[in-house]
């Protein structure tokens, strides 16, 4: 999977609408969201959630948003980091729907 790139300063937009193995979409209503950061070395960097309201959760329609502000992506140095985006469902199931490289770039 090709790296997601971003500049560091800028809004993080990202979005995920989820289907199952039919094509159908999946009902995420009650479930939340977490997409962690981690850099090279394997250290948090940062959580976004539908506990901090970075990720938003549409149920019916099996889509969650993410915005995370430039304020904070202006704290990430340039380079290579991972992100985990999962759902857990009311319940209790968690599943991971992306894993992907990030890079952070410099204007």
């Amino acid at each position: 999977m090709p790296a997601a790139k971003l500049y560091r300063g800028d809004t993080w937009l990202r979005s995920w609408t989820l289907k199952d193995k039919l094509k159908r979409l999946i009902n995420l209503t009650g479930a939340t969201a977490t997409l962690q950061l981690r850099n090279a070395k394997k250290e948090l960097i940062h959580t976004a959630s539908t506990a901090n309201s970075e990720i938003v959760i549409d149920g019916a329609a099996g889509k969650a948003s993410m915005e995370v502000d430039e304020t904070i992506t202006a704290a990430w140095l340039p380079g290579t980091y991972t992100f985990k985006f999962r759902i857990t469902y009311p319940s209790g199931v968690v599943k991971v729907y992306e894993a992907a490289p990030l890079v952070i770039l410099e204007y």
